[in-house]
């Protein structure tokens, strides 16, 4: 998986909301096309600020990653209907990487239950920003 996001040719769809406030509310409508969002500060935890339903596999592509000292973040696809999480994907940072890339295909869902994504950061600075998509391809 070596595809990288192209921020100047999609369409970002907002900052992503921070944990501790509800979760998504809204549904994305992927005949919009895929679901791309800016985060910065990640820190505790992070939520998408759409959730996505009506399919069996979502791929999330985290990028642009950036984050000023080493340690890892976290990500995992949130089932909001059961109320459980996948298994957790990790990523680790080099001091100063400014172009990290990490991603996953979630398959074998059920269609018909809610899903979001929560980021979060597992050790070192909290100040972790870039970019994620989800998308149905």
């Amino acid at each position: 998986m070596d595809s990288k996001i192209n921020e100047e040719q999609e369409t970002c769809h907002g900052e992503i909301n921070l944990l501790g406030t509800s979760l998504p509310t809204a549904e994305w409508d992927f005949s919009d096309g895929a679901y791309i969002g800016k985060f910065s500060k990640v820190g505790a935890g992070i939520y998408t600020n759409y959730y996505f339903k009506g399919y069996d596999y979502y791929l999330v592509e985290l990028s642009n990653l950036r984050r000023p000292s080493g340690g890892k973040m976290a990500f995992w696809l949130r089932d909001m209907t059961a109320g459980t999480l996948s298994s957790e994907i990790q990523s680790d940072f080099l001091d100063g990487d400014s172009d990290g890339y990490c991603g996953k295909g979630f398959n074998n869902l059920d269609a018909s239950h809610k899903y979001c994504v929560w980021l979060r950061v597992t050790g070192g600075s909290a100040d972790l920003s870039g970019t994620i998509k989800v998308s149905i391809a």
